[in-house]
């Protein structure tokens, strides 16, 4: 069973942030207001994304109407994944932001409201909070707003389901995670061993290793200087009990032989293929040993999501969950990030912050 701690009788008391920043409002309300800054795809791309695969292009807004709000953007995440979906030529790129509401004809929604809200490379948005998905942010204290785009956003809230609910993990299981220091891999692994499991990490250069080897893993191996299967034979010739993938391909291939009959993989991403035109599947190999295979949503926990919220900020609190973020600035680096994220340049979470926003901290003001 799963034993991660709930208080049925506790509900994440949500309550209105304010940016922290003398001005940021009251300065971006009124200039071009009517228009958004936008990222397109103007073009598919196979490996790292450049500069010339995407256009900034200036889109006209119209006046809200009742019920809608208008937000602006005060940081954008940057992941892996935002190649993996075909996003068609012409389109905006996909990816959450945090967002300050400046215009509102929602009484839910007053001025200056911190969300999170799904509406890609943009500077300002339209909303109807009533037909799309928009969170509030909560009280986070003196930590950045930027954590809900990462450790208290959806891959933290990933990561938290994975080990609860997937996995129901115990002392003693032996997990393997790869892309070790990515936003959801190494919330995996932490949870993992607040849990009491024996987690092997494998991550993708040594800058990467040496920050996940900060998280108390306890085996860290970069996964460009060793052979996978004559790792995890060395350190855990038993096999392992869960495997938590985020690679694929050939990573994957070795690693399924060493799963325990009826262990259990979670199978996030696949990287490795992620702008590739040829695409290998390891999984034909399940079959042999009776291994199970959880591919489940995030999406699937919403009505969860406060739960989990409130556990994942306790061990932050706490000290037991670390987390490292990498900030771009300015809008027109979101290609240049996510370039990054592929050629291997990051270590942690990637935000993109809006130049106008000199800090992403925030402060609690209640109605």
């Amino acid at each position: 069973m799963c034993s991660c701690p709930v208080d049925i009788k506790y509900t994440l008391k949500v309550k209105t942030l304010l940016v922290n920043i003398v001005g940021f409002v009251s300065s971006n309300m009124d200039s071009q207001k009517g228009t958004s800054q936008t990222w397109i795809k103007c073009r598919n791309f196979f490996g790292t994304p450049k500069r010339k695969d995407f256009k900034n292009v200036c889109q006209d807004l119209q006046d809200i109407q009742k019920g809608e709000i208008l937000v602006e953007a005060l940081c954008w995440t940057v992941d892996n994944y935002m190649t993996a979906f075909n996003v068609p030529e012409g389109s905006i790129m996909i990816g959450e932001q945090i967002a300050s509401v400046i215009e509102t004809l929602h009484e839910d929604y007053p001025l200056r409201m911190l969300v999170i809200c799904d509406v890609g490379w943009r500077t300002r948005t339209i909303i109807n909070p009533d037909k799309q998905l928009v969170r509030r942010l909560a009280d986070i204290g003196s930590l950045p707003a930027s954590l809900y785009l990462g450790t208290l956003g959806l891959p933290g809230l990933c990561a938290y389901f994975t080990i609860c609910e997937v996995f129901q993990v115990k002392a003693g299981d032996i997990l393997v995670i790869n892309a070790a220091s990515s936003p959801i891999s190494n919330v995996v692994g932490q949870i993992a061993k607040i849990k009491g499991c024996i987690v092997i990490a494998f991550a993708g250069s040594k800058e990467r290793c040496d920050w996940v080897r900060e998280l108390g893993f306890d085996c860290v191996f970069n996964a460009n200087a060793v052979g996978i299967s004559p790792a995890l034979q060395r350190v855990a010739s038993q096999g392992v009990d869960f495997y938590f993938d985020s690679v694929g391909a050939s990573f994957t291939k070795e690693v399924l032989a060493h799963v325990n009959s009826l262990g259990t993989i979670c199978v996030c991403g696949y990287i490795s293929t992620y702008g590739n035109r040829e695409c290998t599947d390891p999984y034909h190999l399940i079959f042999s040993r009776e291994r199970q295979v959880s591919s489940t949503s995030v999406m699937d926990y919403t009505a969860r999501f406060e739960e989990a919220e409130k556990q994942l900020l306790d061990w932050i609190n706490m000290g037991k969950l670390k987390f490292q973020e990498l900030l771009f600035n300015g809008f027109e680096k979101l290609p240049e990030a996510l370039a990054a994220v592929y050629d291997m340049r990051t270590v942690g979470k990637v935000i993109v912050k809006s130049a106008a926003a000199p800090s992403l901290l925030t402060m609690l003001v209640e109605y």
